[in-house]
């Protein structure tokens, strides 16, 4: 190959010749060869982008024209100058490679992944006796650049993924089955075992049903998850037996395991509602600097509430329930997210539009702020409590957030939880 000027390379950075070298690395991806002519199609060449292409192409009347360049004519007029068109489409675009031959290359990449992810299963499962059917049907499968699953597994799953997912936990499961066979397998153990990550997302809905499949068992019944802790503060005495916990007392609160609450012993005490409140430092200064907790159950919701709170306030849906939260749009979404996952009203307290005005916003971009907007509207227009629509009008107007914490926000909320409480307190003695 023939070396090229490293003037050359310069003035192919200039607009004319980087518009034809463009249009050339189209052409030959395409699969054109590099014979008769370059076309620029709706885009033509200006009289300067011509005249910049004639500084090295010459200036043959029928080789350069606003639509297109003679490569035919272009050859004899290179090999005069020392060089090959070849040699200045590998000096200046380098290896171009058809598309052809660039989807040959990704199915060839896809195939290689695929039979190394086919083989990686086999050695797991291999010599579980549990899974021999599985490991046979996979043996006798051909792997391909497409994911496939053998046609006669059990798991019944549709894609790979969930297919691998429930064959290496069961691998796991039998593991742990065959030293402890009446006790389930902590999650976190089944998944840093099986996958390497005990906060792995691999055991998907799709995964637990391919596994459900597999095992005749559900997902639930084979692991155990650990519990979560409910923080609370107010009349509620936990006992088993005897007193395992009193909210009471407890300063300034107390954190009861979220299951073991509910199944274990039995809970006692009278309050006149339950206040789930969003952030921890709120939650704590409403149990230390008022006396909401000597008349209502205060609880730390966490932002939306995981899913073993809701069992837990369930319990309690015939008393006032009421939530307080940060005016933005995720505290509106928060308290609808309530709303549905209990299946009873909840009342928004401490989230006064009037106090919203007078707080120091939240200091965030005009992007920021557009995002919530859009959010806002949209609970506005899909799902938004009738109490809190005025807020989040204002919210979908400004986009601008206040957080609990905030100053003006939090005093409101000291000074007048406690007459907000009790009017729904009584609210809910009118209407028994």
């Amino acid at each position: 190959m023939a070396e090229v000027p490293m003037a050359v390379l310069t003035w192919a950075r200039k607009s004319g010749p980087a518009k034809f070298f463009d249009a050339l690395r189209r052409h030959l991806e395409n699969g054109g060869q590099a014979q008769r002519f370059i076309s620029f199609g709706g885009d033509p060449l200006s009289l300067d982008e011509q005249i910049e292409l004639s500084e090295l192409f010459g200036n043959h009347p029928k080789m350069i024209t606003s639509e297109r360049v003679n490569l035919r004519l272009l050859r004899p007029h290179l090999l005069a100058r020392g060089f090959t068109i070849e040699d200045m489409i590998a000096a200046v675009l380098g290896t171009v490679a058809t598309k052809f031959e660039v989807n040959t290359e990704v199915q060839a990449q896809k195939q290689a992944a695929n039979v190394a992810a086919r083989l990686s299963l086999l050695e797991t499962i291999q010599g579980d006796e549990a899974l021999l059917h599985e490991y046979k049907a996979l043996l006798d499968m051909e792997a391909g650049p497409i994911s496939k699953i053998p046609d006669h597994s059990l798991t019944r799953a549709l894609a790979w993924k969930p297919y691998d997912s429930a064959l290496r936990a069961a691998v796991v499961i039998d593991r742990w089955a065959a030293m402890w066979p009446d006790d389930p397998i902590p999650e976190r153990t089944l998944l840093a075992t099986a996958f390497g990550d005990s906060k792995s997302k691999r055991m998907s809905a799709a995964a637990r049903r391919a596994l459900h499949a597999l095992t005749g068992r559900l997902y639930h019944d084979l692991v155990v998850k650990a519990e979560t802790g409910i923080r609370l503060s107010g009349p509620l005495i936990w006992e088993i037996g005897t007193v395992a916990a009193d909210a009471g007392i407890a300063a300034p609160w107390v954190a009861l395991p979220a299951r073991s609450v509910r199944e274990l012993g039995y809970i006692r005490g009278e309050f006149q509602g339950v206040l789930l409140i969003e952030n921890q430092e709120t939650f704590e200064q409403v149990c230390v600097k008022t006396d909401v907790n000597e008349r209502w159950l205060c609880i730390w919701s966490e932002g939306f509430s995981g899913k073993d709170l809701i069992p837990f306030v369930q319990r309690y849906g015939h008393l006032p329930v009421a939530a307080c939260c940060d005016m933005d749009p995720p505290g509106i979404a928060i308290v609808q997210n309530l709303i549905d996952e209990l299946g009873f009203e909840v009342r928004p307290v401490g989230m006064n539009p009037e106090t919203w005005r007078r707080a120091k916003k939240h200091e965030e971009s005009l992007e920021d702020r557009e995002i919530w907007k859009s959010q806002a509207q949209s609970l506005l227009a899909n799902g938004c409590p009738e109490s809190l629509r005025r807020l989040a009008e204002d919210l979908a107007r400004t986009g601008e957030r206040v957080e609990q914490e905030e100053m003006t926000l939090y005093l409101d909320i000291i000074r007048t939880l406690p007459k907000q409480l009790a009017q729904l307190h009584r609210m809910g003695n009118d209407g028994a």
